[in-house]
């Protein structure tokens, strides 16, 4: 599930905070997060409750900035 958590994160590098998890999540960052997951959906959904706060939090910097 690890790697279709990664293949999604590149499909989708300049979405919703995706990057993150491109450049910042080690395959254990990942797996904690995604460790009672059923299915990869599940997986991907939970990845993306996690990232979540933080791309909203760096959208709204980056709208105050520009």
């Amino acid at each position: 599930m690890i790697k279709a958590v990664k293949q999604y994160a590149m499909e989708h590098y300049e979405e919703e905070g995706w990057d993150y998890i491109v450049e910042c999540y080690s395959d254990e960052d990942i797996l904690d997060i995604i460790k009672d997951s059923a299915t990869e959906a599940d997986a991907i959904e939970a990845v993306r409750q996690d990232i979540a706060p933080r791309a909203q939090l760096r959208d709204e910097v980056r709208a105050e900035i520009f």
